[in-house]
C-alpha cells in the first residue's frame, strides 16, 4: 500500500469499526461497555496521532483530550476515571457519574465532587475530535503522516482481510 492508501485504511478502520461499534453498542442499554469502548477509541487514535516510538501512556491520552476535545473535559480525570478505573477495574473514580439518554445533564454537577457524563454527548464530542484529527492527518499538519505511518507499520490495523 502507498501512503495515501494507508491513511485511507486508518481512517476507514477507526471510523467504520471503532466508532461504528461504539455507536451501535450505545443504542442498547450498555452504558458501561460503551464508555469502555470510548476510552479505548481515544487510545487507538493516540496510537496513530503520537506514533509508536515508545509505549503510549497518560501523556498522550491527556494530550489528545486537551488538543482535540472541548476544553470542558479534564484530561487527567478522564484518563484516571474512564481508562484506568473503568477499563482496567470495571469501577469508577471520583469524578463522573455515567448516564445515557440525558443530554441535559452532560457535564452538569451531580454533587460537589462529581459531574454527569452523558454517553451520547461524549460520543459526539469524540467523533468531532476524530474528524479534526483526520483533517490534520490528511493535511499533514506537524508531520502527522509520518507518525501515523510509523504506527501503522508497527501495529497494523483491523481490516476486512485480517
Amino acid at each position: 500500500m502507498n501512503e495515501e492508501e494507508i491513511i485511507n485504511h486508518i481512517e476507514h478502520s477507526l471510523r467504520n469499526y471503532d466508532l461504528r461499534d461504539i455507536k451501535l453498542i450505545s443504542e442498547q442499554d450498555t452504558v458501561i461497555a460503551s464508555f469502555i469502548l470510548c476510552s479505548c477509541f481515544i487510545e487507538h487514535i493516540c496510537t496513530f496521532r503520537y506514533g509508536m516510538k515508545k509505549t503510549l501512556n497518560d501523556k498522550e491520552f491527556c494530550a489528545f483530550v486537551d488538543e482535540y476535545l472541548d476544553a470542558k473535559y479534564n484530561s487527567e480525570k478522564l484518563r484516571k476515571d474512564l481508562r484506568n478505573k473503568l477499563v482496567h477495574n470495571y469501577s469508577l473514580g471520583q469524578t463522573y457519574v455515567l448516564v445515557q439518554r440525558h443530554p441535559d445533564l452532560h457535564l452538569k454537577p451531580y454533587n460537589r465532587n462529581q459531574q454527569y457524563l452523558n454517553l451520547e454527548n461524549f460520543i459526539n464530542d469524540l467523533e468531532n475530535a476524530f474528524n479534526k484529527y483526520i483533517q490534520e492527518l490528511r493535511s499533514n499538519k506537524d508531520n502527522l503522516r509520518a507518525l501515523a505511518l510509523d504506527a501503522f507499520n508497527a501495529v497494523k490495523i483491523i481490516g476486512l482481510n485480517n
